[in-house]
């Protein structure tokens, strides 16, 4: 009987150790579980992952939010005559008909003396054979009031202050939504001839071309 409780005694003491032990085992395992979760990069703050991912998805849709943000329409437009070598390469008149061209150009030099003031114009060029159908459908100030519009296009370099420019113009005619006499293309009055906005030439680009 003595040996049996000994036995029993012995048996419990061992299983008690051995809980005990377990014990501290798992408490380590879930101190290092809450320090992996509340410092995930090593700090010894109390951010946490959900809160470190909220914040890296926030940056990267700032970032994103950026990036597909609309570019500015007059920087694409300067940077179009740029990357066209300021529209000197070709100074001939894209239209052959010498009347009407010589006609279109004095309007467009009147246009440009009157509008920009130049100390000299240098030359003017038809760019267009022919009158050109402009894309309405990229063009909501004018595909609400009109169901056509073409253009006969011209380019215009001159000097002003020791300075030199390249201005694109056109006159335009066209046939309004409204139309109930049927009259087809007609001028338009406001765009007769229109200018762009001028763009500034290196000297260095347009020495000898004219």
């Amino acid at each position: 009987m003595t040996r049996t409780l000994m036995a029993f005694a012995m048996l419990f003491a061992v299983q008690t150790s051995a809980n005990a032990q377990l014990g501290g085992l798992l408490k380590k395992a879930k101190n290092a579980a809450e320090k992996t979760v509340k410092n995930p990069l090593g700090g010894t703050d109390n951010t946490t992952v959900v809160t470190t991912t909220t914040t890296t998805t926030t940056s990267t849709s700032g970032s994103e939010a950026k990036a597909t943000q609309p570019a500015d329409p007059m920087a694409e437009y300067v940077q179009d005559i740029v990357n066209k070598n300021y529209l000197l390469d070709d100074l001939t008149d894209k239209n052959r008909n010498a009347k009407a061209v010589a006609d279109y150009k004095s309007k467009v030099n009147a246009k440009v003396k009157a509008d920009l003031a130049p100390t000299k114009i240098l030359g003017t060029f038809s760019t267009s054979v022919a009158w050109q159908g402009l894309p309405l459908f990229k063009m909501p100030e004018l595909k609400d009031k009109y169901s056509s519009v073409q253009e006969m296009q011209f380019k215009t370099f001159y000097e002003k202050d020791g300075k030199y420019y390249v201005v694109k113009s056109a006159f335009r005619q066209s046939i309004p939504k409204e139309n109930p006499k049927d009259l087809g293309a007609q001028p338009q009055k406001d765009y007769w001839p229109g200018l762009e906005t001028p763009v500034e030439i290196p000297a260095d680009k347009i020495q000898g071309k004219f």
